[in-house]
């Protein structure tokens, strides 16, 4: 995180002054946990600086980040509820899901080497039924498409709408290519499968317009989507456009998707206890969760970095140019794998693939 944002996050006029005093007090709270209601808002912003998680939390959501809770998230990993029978017969079976941000324009100027043959050895190697992927130029997606074809797997390529969802025009890579999100799914997973973009409301003023491509079957009763949320910037949060596409998504799944298991993986730009976040973080997560969903690196085997429930391994990598050696300077959790109540979780891993700032987020799940 750049001097920008943590001053953003934690509050400038407090920052420089209480650095110090936040290590100091961190060491003396952490070590006692019930001293913990005594922080006051100071003392809660200093230590924000230096510790993150609980002490970045408004104080009356403290109580819900902490370890305990956290602890609890595993009592509800598995299937909530008795799961609908598939509308042609067949049984639920355990499936491999992913979600990949392939840093296609940025890091590859649309180049499709290295990163096809990373994320076609990914399949290769785990089999996944669907793998979301963001930042994804044209070109990588017809040479995915190309590779992947003879192991039985189609792509579905989602262009990015520039300026306005009706322009025509379409954000484009380095080398000219349209940019957007892509799909990679297992063709035989049924015979009815629909695709679909649904458009995320991202507010004027943002030059590309976020959508959401989904590939959906009804006979297996089931839907897996993908999403990029706008990004922040180092002179706007831009928090107002991630909530307005999140909530465009959540009613999404909920209006076009009724009734069918949902997964959805994405870079959605923001870190787990993040107001964006609240509209697809189940209730039982805690601060402030107002969703319909379990994430899938949430559920009691979070990295422990944001407390809570809301959690998870952290997937970007900020990388910074030193003396000319490029310095890996702090990471954060962006990206997400989040699943219906009916579905059961079995693990959730990341990998560190090196052709992208970011890290492919794989879950084992059964719907």
């Amino acid at each position: 995180m750049g001097i920008w944002a943590w001053l953003r996050r934690c509050g400038q006029r407090y920052a420089v002054p209480l650095v110090l005093a936040g290590g100091i007090m961190g060491a003396v709270v952490l070590a006692s946990p019930g001293a913990a209601g005594a922080v006051t808002d100071e003392m809660r912003r200093a230590l924000c600086t230096v510790f993150g998680g609980t002490y970045c939390a408004p104080p009356e959501e403290a109580a819900v980040l902490g370890g305990t809770e956290r602890e609890n998230c595993s009592e509800w990993a598995g299937a909530e509820e008795a799961p609908p029978a598939r509308a042609d017969g067949s049984r639920r079976e355990r499936q491999r899901i992913g979600t990949f941000n392939i840093y296609g324009s940025l890091g590859h100027a649309g180049d499709a080497e290295p990163i096809v043959s990373t994320v076609v050895d990914s399949v290769k190697q785990r089999t996944p039924v669907f793998l979301g992927l963001q930042e994804v130029c044209e070109t990588q997606s017809f040479a995915l498409a190309a590779r992947l074809a003879p192991y039985g797997y189609n792509v579905y390529f989602d262009p990015t709408p520039k300026d306005s969802y009706d322009s025509g025009e379409y954000a484009t890579c380095k080398n000219g290519a349209r940019f957007g999100n892509a799909i990679v799914y297992r063709a035989d997973f049924a015979d009815d499968i629909a695709k679909s973009s649904h458009d995320l409301n991202t507010p004027d003023g943002q030059s590309t317009k976020r959508r959401a491509p989904c590939v959906s079957s009804e006979s297996k009763g089931a839907v897996f989507c993908t999403a990029h949320l706008t990004a922040k910037s180092e002179k706007d949060d831009r928090e107002a456009e991630r909530r307005a596409e999140a909530a465009a998504l959540k009613d999404v799944l909920a209006e076009k998707y009724q009734g069918m298991t949902v997964l959805l993986g994405g870079d959605l730009n923001d870190e787990p206890v993040s107001a964006a976040l609240d509209d697809f973080y189940d209730p039982r997560y805690g601060a402030g969760a107002d969703g319909d969903l379990k994430e899938a690196d949430s559920v009691g085997q979070g990295s422990g970095r944001n407390g809570g429930c809301r959690d998870g391994a952290l997937t970007l990598r900020v990388i910074e140019e030193r003396s000319g050696v490029a310095v890996e300077v702090t990471k954060f959790k962006l990206d997400y794998l989040f699943v219906s109540n009916d579905v059961e979780i079995h693990g959730t891993e990341v990998d560190e693939d090196r052709v992208s700032d970011h890290n492919s987020l794989w879950s084992d799940v059964t719907f």
